[in-house]
């Protein structure tokens, strides 16, 4: 099996998801920032995989790390 072989269960997937998948921010938010001050060292360099919309990725950008998101499907980045 290859990564390929789930390509179009994942793009049905978040095409569908994709209209309210931000709606979940409005709960994780405090978390998001949360998790990115766990990051002790400043400036660092995050690696975000599976980004999403980027909203982890903002939060730590936010709080001046140097920030790379990537994710499978650029429907969401």
């Amino acid at each position: 099996m290859t990564i390929n072989s789930h390509e179009p269960y994942n793009t049905q997937f978040f095409r569908r998801v994709a209209p309210v998948y931000d709606f979940v921010e409005v709960f994780v938010s405090a978390l998001r920032k949360r998790v990115a001050e766990k990051v002790r060292k400043s400036k660092a360099k995050v690696l975000d995989v599976a980004c999403g919309t980027g909203n982890q990725s903002i939060a730590f950008a936010n709080l001046n790390h140097r920030v790379i998101g990537i994710d499978l499907l650029c429907l969401k980045i």
